[in-house]
């Protein structure tokens, strides 16, 4: 019997991928649309209901008749479409809110560019709020890549040192190219961790990143063996990070770094694939050095882990959980560490079955969770059954 219920909020949206908020006492959810565009959605403090800043055709009553929206408009909070490759993995990937966004009123996103190349950048909001000015784009980082897939993209601003930190995925091919992620040289297929804060421009280099003004290492680089992570989950409790990587064959997995890491850590792409070593690999196989996932499941039950939030809302038997899911079977999940006297050091406890392929789980400044039906155009909140 699932745990949670699923209830619909707000519908209309095109291929959203990403549910977030900006941290800044407004209430608003942000949610990113693919094809190159944010749009808002405004919280009212009612469970269940959340009022869309959006055309009064895309959000509908359960009459079936038109809700009128907060402001009766369709323009978007920020629209970039003209300059992002969209779809398949491609597209407008990440938005992230600074801690100090409130004050400063810009905010920095992920995409891939008409090269299909990943593209890291600073806009600005305007004097409206709820609308942010396109031609204010910086762009601070583009990541060159081989192929046509594997973007990664996930942004998240780390909540001890206000760092941004980067998932970056391979590449896209699953041979010839997959090695990208051992190559300290690249900052493909890696987890990325810069000062985009300090007005250093493009970015500032955190002095304590590992391997930085190491022989043959991109400064840039906190963490590698990354094959595809479409999360990046920090624990606002905690500070620990978890690290979710989708797998290529087989196996899907999720690694955490605790927060008293230094970085540094190796996530085993393309040497494993979860805790084996992957059949593929050029590569000899060893666990020696190998930062092994806490979790990981088998492609009988989905195709891509994507995720995700810490659950710190008021739903006292969600408490703690990684909350995460499967894109393609729509399966919910809660990861948890266990009970000292269990032999397993994680559990996890499916939450419900879904019928949508399932884009991103994502919350607001109160913790209440949110999941996005990629087919259905729909945000869910995850509500107690």
């Amino acid at each position: 019997m699932p745990l949670v219920e699923l209830v619909p909020v707000a519908t209309g949206l095109g291929m959203p991928v990403q549910v977030t908020h900006a941290g800044d006492g407004s209430g608003r959810l942000f949610v990113v649309e693919q094809e190159g565009r944010i749009r808002i959605f405004r919280n009212d403090g009612m469970p269940g209901q959340v009022d869309p800043i959006l055309s009064e055709q895309s959000e509908v009553e359960e009459g079936g008749s038109p809700r009128e929206t907060a402001n009766g408009s369709d323009a978007p909070f920020l629209d970039i479409s003209d300059r992002v490759t969209c779809c398949g993995e491609a597209g407008l990937l990440h938005v992230a809110f600074p801690p100090s966004y409130a004050a400063g009123q810009h905010f920095y996103v992920s995409y891939a560019n008409v090269d299909s190349n990943v593209v890291i950048s600073r806009f600005r909001t305007t004097t409206d709020p709820d609308r942010a000015d396109p031609d204010s784009e910086e762009i601070l980082l583009t990541i060159d890549r081989p192929q046509g897939g594997h973007f990664g993209g996930p942004l998240a601003f780390g909540p001890q040192d206000g760092y941004l930190y980067i998932s970056s995925g391979d590449g896209g091919h699953p041979t010839a190219h997959a090695e990208v992620s051992q190559d300290p040289s690249t900052l493909l297929g890696k987890i990325l961790r810069i000062d985009v804060e300090s007005g250093v421009k493009p970015y500032g280099i955190p002095p304590d990143n590992p391997f930085k003004n190491a022989d043959g290492y991109r400064d840039e680089i906190w963490a590698l063996g990354l094959r595809n992570s479409w999360g990046l989950v920090f624990d606002k409790l905690t500070n620990d990070l978890f690290v979710l990587d989708v797998g290529q064959a087989e196996h899907e997995e999720i690694n955490i770094q605790p927060a008293s890491s230094g970085g540094g850590e190796n996530y085993g792409w393309f040497i494993m694939e979860g805790n084996r070593c992957y059949r593929f690999s050029s590569i000899p196989c060893s666990a020696e050095g190998i930062d092994t996932p806490v979790a990981e499941y088998d492609h009988s039950l989905g195709c891509a882990v994507v995720g995700g939030v810490v659950y710190r809302g008021t739903i006292s038997r969600l408490q703690g959980l990684l909350i995460f899911a499967d894109f393609c079977s729509g399966r919910i999940w809660g990861l948890r560490r266990s009970d000292a006297d269990s032999q397993q050091e994680w559990k996890s406890l499916l939450l419900i079955k879904g019928t949508v392929p399932v884009s991103g789980i994502g919350e607001d400044e109160d913790g209440n969770a949110y999941v996005l039906g990629y087919g259905d155009g729909v945000v869910y909140m995850i509500e107690e059954k």
